[in-house]
């Protein structure tokens, strides 16, 4: 049985769920590319120093490479569901026909079950890709925010502490005792950290 076949023998409501999950895949696809192209690019650039501004664009990145992954895991619940909701349909309609007499015998009804059993496989194979890009970019997030914390560690375990990675302005500021306002506090417990 073609694609084209399933197409065909397929009503407006099973053409709707098949089009649902074929976008459901393309939008795992689509995630998943764009994921693993920034974060390749990402990974050996300009991120290596621990610079309040290498940390700050770091922290910006891992925030744009999150977006989108959250609704791979929604993907992955829902397409099963809708898969099994068109088989449902599927089945009623069978019934349906059963009952009005449309099919002659037994072995159309059962092969127009078989039909509809098409779209739980669907589901499936939206299912399982979306499920596993889940995993896998979650995996890779927690080690490249893993990888910028032991950037922020380092930072801080150095021998001059914190104050050195703080902008300078804050820094002199701090020295000269201006007044910084709700700032001051922060900064003070910031190189108070620092210096243990």
């Amino acid at each position: 049985m073609s694609i084209g076949e399933i197409w065909r023998g397929s009503d407006g409501v099973e053409c709707l769920i098949f089009i649902g999950l074929a976008l459901m895949l393309v939008y795992t696809v689509f995630i998943a590319g764009r994921f693993f192209r920034r974060y390749f690019l990402a990974r050996g650039e300009f991120l290596i120093d621990s610079t309040p501004e290498s940390l700050r664009i770091r922290k910006n990145l891992v925030a744009e490479l999150s977006r989108g992954v959250g609704t791979l895991k929604s993907i992955a619940a829902a397409a099963p569901f809708l898969g099994l909701a068109g088989t449902c349909y599927g089945i009623l309609g069978g019934f349906y026909g059963l009952g009005r007499m449309k099919y002659a015998g037994l072995g159309s009804l059962l092969a127009d079950i078989a039909a509809t059993l098409v779209t739980t496989v669907a589901g499936l194979v939206v299912a399982v890709p979306a499920a596993v890009s889940y995993n896998v970019l979650r995996t890779c997030l927690e080690r490249f925010e893993s990888s910028r914390s032991n950037l922020l560690l380092e930072a801080m375990s150095r021998p001059y502490g914190l104050a050195q990675t703080l902008p300078r302005q804050i820094v002199a500021d701090h020295a000269g005792q201006k007044n910084l306002g709700p700032q001051r506090a922060r900064i003070n417990r910031d190189i108070r950290c620092a210096s243990r």
